[in-house]
């Protein structure tokens, strides 16, 4: 019996070393490494990467696999040597028929950014679903940033979005911002304003960045008289959905108090959801008297506050230490 129970514990023993053996490493992962190393290697090989990463493969008795295509792709992106780069993805794209991984070309496009490339970024976009890719918001959203950084590339933006559409990729919310941040930038912010009135139909929010480049933009590029109406309606829009706040959640008040003081200057008359988003700016930043003097000035103007105006100050007067002042 002692034998038997000695011998189940050896067995047991030798099965637990067993298990902490290294495991063998497959053809594809010897292959792998082949390939990285031959890539790091040499930045002109005499017959180019594709029979690099085919080679290496083969060596091994195996084929290419997605991680490899991507690996190769990333690594020629990352330094710069774009004229390896179309005859590796020209056989990916007719010879092979796996899926290759989005990240891959979200990285080509903003290779192809960094370097100017503008056209081939765009390019690279509309060839994914040819290699078994479906883009989403995040690579739409890499060729956005990529075109709006320069006029170039500012041009491409209304075919991409064209495309875009046809190939069924939604706008996101980052998305619009990005579009936004940029009809700012060159001061087209009628356009902006537009964008972000049309961002409630994809079902998305504006965030407080979109707010506060336009805002800037209001101030630096624009007659703020010719964009009233529209700038009117989005903050009402946001004020209601965010129950007052409106562009007024934008860290950099100084901003809003600028747009504030032009409105005044200009001639024009606020409605309660600036006078309201103004307010709850200046209670944010804990000038109580500023908010309590500025619904003085709303009353005097013949704006009727309502209840989101008052809720903002008692709220704001019930902050500990506000009394203590």
């Amino acid at each position: 019996m002692q034998r038997i129970t000695s011998l189940r514990s050896t067995t047991r023993s030798l099965r637990r070393r067993r298990n902490h053996w290294p495991l063998r490493p497959t053809n594809s992962q010897l292959a792998l490494e082949t390939l990285k190393r031959s890539i790091a290697g040499d930045d002109n090989p005499k017959h180019g990467f594709l029979s690099v990463l085919i080679d290496s493969y083969k060596t091994h008795h195996c084929s290419p696999n997605p991680i490899a295509y991507s690996l190769t792709i990333q690594s020629l992106a990352r330094r710069s040597l774009f004229r390896h780069l179309e005859p590796v993805l020209n056989h990916l794209e007719s010879s092979e028929r796996f899926e290759i991984d989005e990240c891959a070309f979200v990285e080509l496009i903003l290779r192809y950014g960094k370097a100017g490339m503008h056209k081939e970024a765009v390019d690279v976009f509309l060839r994914m679903p040819r290699f078994r890719c479906a883009p989403t918001s995040a690579s739409l959203d890499a060729l956005l940033r990529v075109l709006c950084a320069s006029a170039e590339g500012l041009a491409l933006v209304g075919d991409v979005l064209v495309n875009a559409s046809d190939m069924r990729v939604r706008l996101a919310g980052s998305s619009f911002g990005i579009l936004i941040g940029a009809l700012c930038h060159v001061g087209k912010v009628g356009a902006a304003i537009e964008l972000l009135g049309q961002m409630e139909v994809h079902d998305c929010e504006p965030d407080a960045g979109m707010y506060s480049s336009i805002l800037h933009s209001l101030c630096e590029h624009s007659d703020l008289r010719a964009w009233w109406g529209s700038w009117s309606k989005c903050v009402a829009r946001e004020s209601r959905r965010t129950g007052g706040n409106g562009f007024a959640s934008v860290g950099d008040f100084q901003k809003v108090d600028e747009v504030f003081d032009e409105i005044l200057v200009t001639g024009l008359t606020p409605n309660v959801f600036t006078y309201n988003a103004y307010i709850n700016g200046l209670c944010k930043k804990g000038d109580i008297d500023g908010a309590r003097d500025m619904l003085a000035c709303m009353v005097k103007a013949g704006c009727e506050a309502d209840v989101v105006t008052y809720n903002t100050i008692v709220a704001a007067c019930g902050r500990p230490g506000i009394w203590e002042r």
